[in-house]
């Protein structure tokens, strides 16, 4: 079993959105993330996330499913094949709304989808955002910075 994301980039822009949100958005963003990464780590249905999904079922879109992230917020995904594609994120009005205009979706894995990187998945772990890597910040300023500088800078400081 893979795990896609239907047209990715706006997929990410509205986690980026509820990111931003601050809050009860944030959190939400933050179970999403995670649930997500949990379906590419593993190769069956988790027990733990079926708890979230809602208690009924979208005749509009064949195959789906909508979970509920809580605070009023879904997360919408579709079986295909063997396959489980994720589609939308965000308020359930939204979520809704989207469903409406989408109505019969049967997204092209090959086009329209980015597959999800398998890897393990931590307790703490779960962003979908790519890792940067480590910089020490003090020893980089501080290579560009000299001693007259820093006395030009601090000169009111310490007159002792």
């Amino acid at each position: 079993m893979a795990v896609y994301i239907y047209r990715e980039p706006q997929f990410r822009k509205w986690l980026e959105e509820l990111k931003k949100g601050g809050g009860k958005a944030a959190l939400v963003s933050e179970r999403a993330e995670k649930l997500i990464r949990a379906y590419a780590s593993k190769n069956r249905m988790l027990p733990q996330s079926t708890k979230t999904m809602t208690k009924y079922g979208e005749a509009r879109i064949p195959n789906s499913r909508k979970f509920n992230l809580g605070a009023g917020y879904r997360l919408i995904c579709m079986r295909k094949f063997e396959d489980i594609v994720f589609l939308c994120v965000g308020p359930h009005d939204f979520c809704n709304c989207w469903i409406d205009n989408n109505r019969g979706l049967d997204p092209d894995i090959q086009n329209d989808c980015l597959l999800v990187e398998p890897r393990p998945v931590a307790d703490n772990e779960g962003s979908l955002e790519r890792p940067e890597p480590e910089t020490d910040y003090d020893r980089l300023l501080m290579s560009r910075i000299d001693e007259r500088t820093l006395r030009k800078i601090f000169c009111g400081l310490n007159r002792y």
